[in-house]
């Protein structure tokens, strides 16, 4: 974890000069967390370590984070839980099935929010399912669940 963070801030002055803000996937948090010993506090402040606003460099961040482990581990819920209300979007899966079919759910997070200086609303009553086949991707305004788009 701690190279990761090394990594990023020997990449800051080259962030820096280009035109584009680049794009930096970690993949995924989960192993990270699985394969650590450290207590949950450690853990939170190394992620946040990472986010583009303490690194004070432009970029943007997506973390893969899979939820799954949360329901059985306390420290890992907590984690998830602290990590999830920095995030400015999150996406979801759910409903996953044979044939590439699934719902993906789009939510403002909580660190995108406060600019707005407005209640929480919901933009969209329903969230989108989608469609794997092999030569094509289809959306459906649809789903089971409520999203912020």
């Amino acid at each position: 974890l701690l190279t990761t963070i090394d990594q990023l801030e020997q990449l800051e002055p080259s962030i820096k000069l280009q035109q584009s803000s680049p794009l930096v996937i970690i993949d995924d948090l989960s192993s990270i967390i699985w394969a650590s010993e450290r207590p949950a506090d450690q853990l939170i402040d190394a992620f946040q370590a990472f986010l583009p606003a303490q690194l004070k460099s432009p970029f943007s961040l997506v973390s893969v984070f899979h939820q799954d482990l949360v329901h059985t581990n306390k420290r890992d819920r907590e984690i998830f839980n602290h990590l999830i209300n920095r995030y400015h979007i999150i996406l979801r899966t759910r409903a996953l099935g044979g044939q590439g079919r699934g719902e993906l759910i789009i939510q403002r997070g909580p660190g995108y929010l406060s600019d707005l200086n407005l209640p929480i609303t919901l933009s969209s009553e329903q969230t989108t399912q989608y469609k794997i086949t092999d030569n094509s991707l289809s959306f459906y305004p649809k789903g089971l669940d409520k999203a912020f788009i």
